[in-house]
């Protein structure tokens, strides 16, 4: 399997799709602050840490979504058409090491793509500012590192759809009308029906846990300071853990079972 992982790997970093999305991922949040300050007139030189964590770092995942949606299908089928995946079989290795090595393969890309949206320009701005008064550094980061399990949810769910229409093509342009159809349901739960929607959705999840509404001004070292609260109810955290492992495995098996079922061919 660890074999397996490797040449998919390798393969991934010569995907022109694969690094079109890493180029993404690491210039455009950069870009949008640029451009964002040109136009309103803002200048983001000053900028700590947490203040880009609670007004950029949602609307940033909203493009690295995407770019899951692209890796995750195109490492997990992106052979599936050309049936170089036969070689596999042929080299001698079980089915359960080829499904399960696009799985590990697949999944990390993901988590390692939204660590660097997420971390990056927040190490970078911190670096140069400080992290800042607004948000407790404790707190932000247990939401950032909470925020990847519905990442992995996301993955594993977008794996699946490639890997049962095996074909990374189908997987996406699937992957891309399910994020409409999620959109939409959650506009429509939240705004129409007024039901409180967090960890029910993957891409809720990651927003609810990206968001801050709260706030309260505070006195330090003689500034007034807008703190926002960041500390999550445990029922948050819970329901963020146990829907996410619940729905990656549920994915992950749906997909093993039509693996390890059919030929690729």
């Amino acid at each position: 399997m660890y074999n397996i992982i490797r040449s998919l790997n390798y393969n991934a970093r010569r995907d022109m799709a694969v690094i079109i999305a890493l180029i993404t991922v690491i210039v455009l949040p950069f870009f949008v602050m640029f451009v964002v300050g040109q136009l309103e007139g803002e200048s983001y030189g000053g900028m700590t840490g947490s203040v880009y964590y609670i007004t950029q770092i949602g609307e940033n995942f909203i493009i690295v979504m995407f770019v899951i949606l692209v890796i995750s299908c195109r490492i997990c089928a992106s052979d599936a058409g050309d049936k170089t995946i036969n070689y596999e079989f042929l080299s001698g290795h079980n089915r359960g090491s080829i499904y399960w090595a696009r799985i590990i393969a697949g999944i990390m890309w993901s988590v390692i793509l939204t660590m660097a949206l997420f971390y990056l320009p927040i190490v970078a701005l911190s670096a140069v500012n400080g992290w800042g008064q607004e948000l407790e550094l404790k707190y932000a980061v247990i939401r950032l590192l909470l925020a990847l399990l519905p990442v992995i949810r996301l993955s594993a769910f977008f794996m699946m759809t490639a890997s049962v229409l095996r074909s990374s093509g189908k997987g996406i342009a699937l992957g891309y009308g399910f994020i409409m159809v999620m959109v939409i349901l959650i506009s429509v739960l939240q705004d129409v029906l007024n039901l409180n929607i967090t960890w029910q959705f993957a891409f809720s999840n990651v927003m609810y846990l990206l968001s801050f509404e709260n706030s309260r001004n505070i006195v330090i070292d003689g500034e007034t300071v807008t703190r926002f609260e960041s500390a999550l109810p445990s029922g948050m955290a819970i329901g963020t853990i146990v829907a996410s492992v619940a729905a990656t495995f549920i994915y992950t098996y749906i997909a093993y079972a039509e693996f390890k079922k059919k030929d690729r061919d």
